[in-house]
């Protein structure tokens, strides 16, 4: 197969039915970490959410959000490396947004598609997850929230595809616990509903996909819905847990945390009796549970705050965040997040400067404040 001369088509020209319809919405700024805080970086990160800082009514303006969900006839869905949830038209166009998390030198103009096994097809299917699904927050928060979130408005019987997790996704570096994917389906109630597909591209007479405008992938935490499919994961409570903790990316090959300041850490961890616990080696009941009993949860920016969806509102949340990847502002996707799920955020930037004991032994203290 070939790319229709790897041309691309966006979602505004296919047939879609909204499901969810938000008007402008404001949500909670995040709380002063410390006196005289700088949020220019923060605040840059608001321009690709289409918000904006309302300084003096203290909230984060987000435009009007549409989130559809699309049909394409003749379809072809992609399962490969580095391609995973590519959707293509019958003509082998790339559908821009479900498939924008690929590897785009794969899809350059000019390029011959990859040789992957064709599949027999099927009649309809829905499909939810990305090219990044190896992750836990794409995993969990559109792989399976989608999947959720889109059954009440499918045909009925609708197959929900997603990669056989052993056999199909690129490793992930912390490795996810053993089991960690069945689980996952079991407790989002979403087992029964699911068919595991190998690699390969498999035709689709009808593909239904959900999408949203504006386009920015994260804007889809700001569905309600989200939120009300996360509180009906079912788990048992673990009273052995903590309940105010620091989530340690020590087995991470990218800390995001320097030597100096994970010393601060350390130091104001130890003055205050909170844990440290990393989230490699917990299976998921265990992980929902810590995040549904925290008091105070402190984090580097990364994949496990995904698990910010499970906690309760008024939980205190501290995120230890730096620009990534030569990005000139914050990633704020778990800022919103937290917005929507009600917790009280507070933010440090370690972008430009050291932390230190004073930002966070105050930062703590601001946003435990009841």
């Amino acid at each position: 197969m070939q790319f229709g001369e790897a041309k691309s088509v966006d979602t505004l020209s296919l047939e879609r039915r909204d499901i969810v319809v938000l008007p402008e919405t404001s949500l909670p700024a995040p709380v002063e970490a410390f006196p005289g805080q700088n949020f220019d970086n923060f605040d840059r990160g608001l321009l690709p959410y289409h918000a904006r800082r309302d300084a003096a009514a203290g909230n984060i303006c987000f435009s009007p959000l549409t989130l559809s969900l699309y049909m394409l006839q003749n379809a072809f869905l992609v399962i490969a490396p580095q391609l995973n949830g590519v959707i293509l038209t019958e003509n082998c166009e790339i559908v821009e947004e479900p498939s924008c998390f690929r590897q785009r030198e794969l899809t350059c103009p000019g390029m011959a598609f990859p040789t992957f096994p064709r599949h027999a097809a099927f009649s309809h299917a829905f499909a939810g997850f990305d090219r990044s699904t190896s992750n836990h927050y794409h995993w969990l928060l559109y792989a399976i929230s989608k999947s959720c979130v889109a059954r009440p408005f499918l045909p009925r019987a609708t197959p929900i595809l997603l990669p056989d997790a052993e056999a199909c996704l690129e490793p992930h570096r912390p490795v996810l616990p053993r089991g960690y994917h069945h689980e996952t389906l079991r407790v989002s109630g979403l087992l029964p509903h699911v068919t595991p597909v190998s690699q390969g591209i498999y035709p689709v007479r009808r593909l239904y996909f959900m999408w949203h405008t504006p386009k920015m992938p994260e804007l889809y935490l700001r569905v309600p819905q989200v939120q009300a499919e996360f509180d009906r994961f079912t788990t048992p409570r673990a009273a052995f847990l903590p309940k105010r903790f620091f989530i340690s990316r020590a087995q991470s090959a990218d800390q995001r945390i320097s030597a100096q300041d994970q010393t601060v850490i350390d130091i104001v961890l130890a003055a205050h009796e909170i844990a440290t616990v990393s989230l490699d080696d917990m299976d998921v009941s265990t992980q929902i549970a810590l995040f549904r009993g925290a008091e105070l949860i402190i984090a580097p920016h990364g994949a496990g705050l995904a698990n910010l969806a499970f906690a309760r509102p008024g939980t205190a949340v501290l995120e230890l965040n730096r620009q990534l990847d030569g990005q000139p502002h914050l990633r704020n996707c778990f800022y919103l997040l937290s917005a929507m799920r009600g917790l009280r955020y507070a933010m440090i930037d370690l972008s430009d400067a050291p932390l230190t004991i004073f930002q966070l032994q105050e930062a703590l203290r601001r946003v435990s404040q009841r």
